[in-house]
């Protein structure tokens, strides 16, 4: 008799993690908003007011992509469930004003529905912030 193999509840968030990744790669507005859902929201944790729906979410990452426009994140670890996905990396981009590349770490908490991105949490470490945005604008 041989072994039922179980399908992996996770394959198919992970496999929207790679495509989602690779959409942020080439920043490409348009590629990152079709793997988010219509009713999406995003809010980055440092004081700034959630963006609700795609409008305003695509409004906002144009908006950083335009303040980074080399933007990149370098995976450091993932965490994958059936409904959800925790990405924590190193950005790191030119900011306005700095001297170089700024480097920070942080995180994104993720819920999936439907295999599209509903909810996107992003908490960033608040003393490297601080530090790259005192910079730039020295």
């Amino acid at each position: 008799m041989s072994a039922v193999t179980e399908p992996d509840p996770t394959a198919a968030v992970t496999d929207l993690v790679r495509r989602y990744q690779a959409a942020w790669a080439t920043r490409d507005v348009d590629r990152i908003m079709e793997l988010h859902a219509p009713g999406t929201s995003f809010c980055i944790h440092n004081g700034s007011p959630r963006s609700e729906g795609a409008d305003e979410v695509r409004k906002t990452f144009e908006g950083l992509l335009a303040m980074a426009p080399d933007l990149e994140f370098h995976e450091l670890r993932l965490f994958t469930t059936a409904n959800s996905f925790t990405f924590e990396y190193r950005m790191t981009a030119t900011l306005p004003g700095a001297d170089g590349k700024a480097s920070l770490d942080g995180v994104d908490v993720v819920t999936v529905s439907g295999g599209r991105v509903e909810h996107k949490d992003t908490y960033l470490d608040s003393a490297a912030l601080d530090a790259v945005l005192t910079q730039a604008a020295a």
